[in-house]
């Protein structure tokens, strides 16, 4: 058995919301090397590393898994919780 001591890290998990155009992807984009779970189809316009467009749930799981294990990114944004609900 390993015994852990001090602190152990773990990522956080923040909720953005607001009105659609207001910044929310512009301010995660400024996260530590953030990649994008593209959902909504609204990124055009920022320069940002993100997934080829999800549209089932089967794609979604793919891309947490792939992205869970890569050490290329250390932010994961989902962009839009309510876009990969209506899937």
């Amino acid at each position: 058995m390993e015994i852990l001591i001090g602190k152990q890290p773990k990522g956080y998990k923040i909720v953005i919301y607001g009105e659609s155009g207001v910044g929310k992807s512009t301010l995660a984009n400024t996260a530590k090397k953030p990649v994008f779970i593209d959902i909504e189809d609204g990124l055009n316009q920022i320069d940002c590393a993100k997934t080829p467009r999800i549209r089932t749930i089967s794609d979604f799981k793919k891309a947490v898994n792939y992205l869970s294990k890569s050490e290329d990114y250390d932010t994961i944004v989902l962009d839009t919780a309510d876009a990969l609900d209506l899937l």
